[in-house]
């Protein structure tokens, strides 16, 4: 029998030739959303680190045209890949010890995940005792952040501020995709918390389909041979990518974007600045993070700009993050923590606006955004909720404003009451009297809040300290000769309601119980049983004036405050005038006085020898 022929060898496959470079322009004007902007500011920020660290970035430049607002980029198959190796650089290494061991599934594929070692740590009770226990150590998947880590040298817990918000919020479950990949290459994650073994594609399966959000070379080749056709290539959005996106609705209709623009959707958590909420509980206990001990979902604050000029922003945010304070509140960066959402937008202008007057030379009020986005984003078990969205529009005078009320970095705050603090930005962002806003706080806490009681709380600031500064400061503006400009209406309300009220309760105390406050003032010492009493008659007049309301209050302010004789001059008129037509604003500020004036220091009794 004759044998058979050897197989013939497969010619071999010719080398697939080099692919030529592709640019891409990018002009800030064309782009869709705030997040776009800072993305594109985020990829030169992540190029200009790179090659600070001897990494090989794409590279770019300036068009002529628009040199500070337009950009060309130029990738190839190598340096598209090292962008985006470096950017989600991670490896598995060792978290702190826990006390219980960690379990994977439920029901009957429950199982307990290996541990890497047992080590033994401190633990505090419910009483604050310390004890040792044994604890579990596993394998955590750490992002390595290596641009804001070269930002932001020695500033720890602000690079952990960040983790955190990609790691619970941007990248939570299996957004993570791509740092496992980048980790998988390193080390095994023998031993992890998780098994997130089959939540991302092979690189392989990458290489040869695109992933439609640019972030491979293949995505780039479509996107340059769609724009040759006058076309554009399009790719699948994530709230990985677009904060509050959805890959698909409930409509099953997917959510697209430009390749290109994708592409800069990776690198805005690189220039936008994280906060963290503090709450203020019923009790009048503050907590980072949390809405009250009870709590368990996490809470961040995203100022996201929106950049008008690159090359200044390149120039400035990278000096902003170096000059962030690593004073800690806690164990957060105390520069971090804010009262209200928008606060982040504000004070990331602040920020911005610190530089200004180092800039040599500078002659103008150099600003590279036009506004700042805020979320407010919380993370509650497996969903991810927006509570508050907005903008805040930039301004000139708007730091300065900022600062007075927030207080300048290192510095004691002006007003120390969170709650003051909060209606007072919550003015400054809705541009109306300073007071406005505190007409509703009135209702909406308790009345120990603001008037000083055994009920109020131990732990904050007192309310009426800063209401008693605030309106000493609209005192001082009051014209005292002929000469001097008239003070505004909201300035000359404040004032006389201040001064009815607090010679109201000077004239009512010393006719129904003979102190003389007057004579306290001049001596700087009130008795304590002065104090108390004054304490409780400012109690009653809030919970009295605050109930009423219209006609009710109108009546009750004419009858109370004008029992004493009250000094008007030529006023009556505009007070007549504020009390029947603008009677909400005379309660606010009402209130606002009884707060300021209803406490007094008490002079301390001497011990007995």
């Amino acid at each position: 029998m004759a044998k058979k022929p050897p197989l013939e060898k497969p010619p071999e496959t010719a080398e697939t030739p080099e692919q030529p470079p592709v640019t891409v322009t990018y002009d800030l004007f064309d782009l869709p959303t705030a997040q776009h902007k800072a993305g594109l500011a985020g990829l030169l920020l992540q190029i200009e680190s790179m090659r600070q660290r001897k990494k090989t970035p794409p590279s770019y430049e300036w068009s002529k045209d628009a040199p500070t607002t337009k950009v060309n980029v130029t990738f190839n198959e190598e340096t598209t890949k090292c962008l985006f190796d470096d950017l989600y650089d991670a490896a598995w290494v060792e978290g702190p010890p826990r006390e219980k061991p960690f379990f994977r599934g439920k029901g009957e594929t429950k199982k307990e995940v290996p541990a890497v070692r047992r080590a033994p740590f401190t633990k505090k009770n419910k009483n604050g005792e310390e004890k040792i226990v044994d604890g579990y150590v596993y394998l955590e998947l750490t992002p390595a952040l290596a641009t804001l880590r070269h930002y932001l040298p020695e500033k720890g817990e602000w690079v952990k501020l960040w983790r955190d918000l990609l790691w619970q919020i941007v990248r939570e479950g299996q957004k993570k995709a791509p740092y496992i990949q980048r980790a998988a290459a390193k080390a095994p994650p023998a031993g992890a918390t998780v098994d997130e073994s089959n939540e991302a594609e092979s690189e392989e399966e990458e290489d040869e389909k695109g992933t439609g959000d640019g972030s491979s070379w293949v995505d780039l080749l479509k996107h340059e041979k769609a724009r040759r056709k006058n076309d554009f290539a399009v790719g699948i959005l994530s709230g990985a990518l677009l904060l509050g996106a959805m890959a698909k609705n409930a409509e099953i209709i997917q959510l697209k974007g430009r390749v290109d623009q994708n592409l800069l959707l990776h690198f805005w958590p690189l220039t936008v600045m994280v906060y963290v909420p503090r709450f203020i509980d019923r009790d009048g206990n503050t907590h980072i993070g949390r809405r009250d001990k009870d709590d368990k979902s996490q809470h961040f604050c995203i100022a996201v700009p929106e950049v008008c000029d690159l090359k200044w922003f390149l120039e400035d945010y990278p000096r902003s993050l170096m000059g962030l304070s690593p004073e800690l509140a806690v164990y957060r960066p105390r520069e971090a923590l804010i009262d209200i959402a928008a606060e982040g937008g504000i004070s990331f202008i602040e920020h911005l606006a610190r530089l200004v007057p180092q800039v040599a030379g500078s002659t103008e009020a150099r600003h590279c955004v036009t506004g700042v986005d805020y979320f407010h984003v919380n993370k509650d078990g497996n969903n991810v909720k927006f509570l508050t969205t907005g903008r805040v529009a930039y301004s000139p005078d708007l730091a300065e404003d900022y600062l007075k009320i927030a207080g300048r970095p290192g510095e004691k705050p002006p007003f120390g009451n969170p709650l003051f603090r909060r209606a007072l930005m919550q003015a400054l962002l809705e541009n109306v009297a300073w007071f406005q806003p505190f007409g509703k706080l009135f209702q909406e806490w308790p009345a120990e809040f603001f008037i000083s009681s055994e009920k109020s709380p131990q732990k904050l600031s007192w309310f009426w300290s800063d209401a008693r500064k605030r309106l000493q400061e609209v005192m001082q503006r009051m014209p005292t000769e002929p000469n001097d400009p008239s003070p505004s209406e909201d300035d000359f309300l404040a004032a006389t309601i201040h001064r009815f009220i607090r010679h109201y309760l000077d004239q009512r105390l010393k006719a129904d119980a003979g102190y003389d406050f007057a004579a306290f003032r001049k001596a700087k010492a009130t008795p304590p049983e002065a104090s108390a009493a004054r304490q409780k008659l400012g109690e009653r007049l809030f919970l009295e004036f605050r109930s009423r309301r219209d006609q009710a209050f109108i009546d009750h302010f004419s009858g109370t405050f004008f029992r004493v004789a009250q000094y008007m001059g030529r006023d009556f008129e505009r007070i007549a005038s504020a009390l029947m037509n603008r009677t909400d604003t005379v309660k606010t500020l009402t209130l606002m006085a009884l707060s300021a004036n209803s406490w007094v220091p008490a002079q301390k009794k001497e011990s007995a020898k």
